[in-house]
């Protein structure tokens, strides 16, 4: 494994640290805010 390959390695796990939690919020806030329109149908 070269330098160049670990850093690119490295920079992916941190972009993926970083990304992915943030990407799960915005996924489960979509999902509720749907939900959310789904039992207000239901309520009538």
């Amino acid at each position: 494994m070269t330098r160049k390959e670990f850093l690119k390695m490295a920079g992916f796990a941190v972009f993926a640290i970083f990304i992915l939690p943030g990407v799960k919020k915005l996924n489960l806030f979509r999902k509720s805010h749907k939900e959310a329109k789904y039992y207000k149908k239901l309520a009538g």
